[in-house]
């Protein structure tokens, strides 16, 4: 008799529930569940903190010569621009250009958005002279900008 009453109390869904609570049940992570006190947490687990906003800085950088190969003392070769010490636009920049600044050349390679800097020691002579005749071109640019400036002030 004992076994039919066991399955009409599972088949009411009771002798499942009696089933349940019968047997003490460990749970998987014991110190998952912790308490807190009293004003020691936000209410439903919800915090509110402040977005920063990180600002986009836009760098233009001012390239002096075309696309070309740029060959070391080595062999090895990349292509890009000789780009100026100076960023931002043209027209704001200081004059004449720092083409060579410490030694050092700055070379905008196709498809990259940061100009490593290559001390002209690497290059070879041809690359060196161009570098050269492009330094005092920009110069000699900007001494002419100037004595005009001082020709016509406005």
């Amino acid at each position: 008799m004992r076994l039919i009453i066991v399955s009409i109390l599972a088949a009411t869904g009771v002798g499942s529930a009696a089933a349940q609570t019968a047997s003490p049940v460990t749970p998987s992570h014991p110190t998952r569940f912790e308490t807190r006190g009293v004003g020691s947490g936000v209410g439903a687990g919800v915090s509110v903190s402040e977005v920063k906003r990180t600002e986009v800085k836009k760098t233009v950088f001012i390239a002096v010569s075309p696309d070309r190969q740029w060959t070391s003392t080595d062999g090895r070769t990349i292509t890009g621009s000789l780009v100026a010490f100076e960023e931002g636009e043209v027209d704001n920049a200081p004059r004449p250009l720092t083409l060579i600044k410490d030694g050092k050349i700055r070379v905008l390679k196709s498809g990259t958005t940061k100009p490593p800097v290559f001390p002209i020691t690497l290059l070879t002579e041809e690359d060196l002279s161009y570098v050269q005749a492009l330094d005092v071109s920009n110069k000699a640019s900007a001494a002419r900008a100037d004595a005009e400036a001082l020709k016509d002030p406005f």
